[in-house]
């Protein structure tokens, strides 16, 4: 009697219900999978816009000029200048308000001094398409930006 001879194998039936049972497995684990790419993506935008934020107060206190990110919520991107560059937000990633004052030209956007001081505090609301939000929030006076996933007490939602 050979080593093959003792050498058990499975059967045909036998694979199909563990394929069966890994099928229902990743259909249950699926949509909370998505859900957690959504969230992610939301994350990931909220992060860059605070980057932004934050990058336009340094330049404009290292170039001690005034310096601006703009918000275009319609459409779903924002610019920052010096240099000028536009960022969109991911696919199924929408503005849900931006509470920045507008400017005279009724432009949104968020601008500091020369020593790094917001014209006006604000926020910038994130919703994905699982109604998931988040906040990117700079502060009136000392220009601190922080992300949170609730609303400041004096925003209007």
């Amino acid at each position: 009697m050979s080593w093959l001879d003792k050498v058990k194998g499975f059967t045909a039936i036998e694979l199909l219900a563990v394929m069966a049972i890994v099928s229902l497995l990743v259909a249950l684990a699926l949509p909370g999978f998505n859900q957690a790419l959504d969230y992610i993506k939301l994350r990931k935008d909220a992060v860059e816009i605070s980057r932004e934020i934050r990058l336009v107060r340094q330049r404009a206190i290292a170039t001690q000029t005034s310096n601006q990110i703009r918000f275009y919520p319609y459409y779903h991107y924002y610019r920052t200048y010096q240099p000028t560059v536009n960022h969109r937000l991911d696919d199924g990633i929408k503005f849900l308000y931006v509470s920045f004052p507008p400017d005279a030209q009724g432009w949104v956007l968020c601008r500091f001094n020369p020593l790094g001081v917001p014209a006006a505090g604000g926020t910038v609301a994130l919703q994905n398409g699982k109604g998931q939000k988040l906040y990117v929030i700079v502060s009136p006076v000392t220009g601190r930006v922080r992300i949170s996933s609730t609303p400041p007490a004096s925003s209007v939602e």
